[in-house]
């Protein structure tokens, strides 16, 4: 998985964040209303959305961007 995020430019990057943030969102929900069966995935998700962000920030910090 680490190989894929690799190869993803800015825009992927930044697409993928938003949408394990949906996700995230989405989880929270399905907790809260007891729906959630498998109580490791916000955990993974967030774990993937921190290398997503982090490789985020190495892009940028390549092409001399801020913010």
């Amino acid at each position: 998985m680490t190989t894929d995020i690799q190869s993803l430019n800015l825009v992927e990057l930044r697409n993928k964040a938003f949408e394990l943030k949906k996700r995230l969102a989405e989880l929270r929900f399905e907790k809260a209303t007891g729906k959630l069966i498998d109580t490791s995935i916000p955990m993974k998700t967030k774990r993937e959305l921190a290398r997503i962000l982090a490789r985020e920030s190495q892009v940028k910090a390549s092409q001399g961007l801020s913010k």
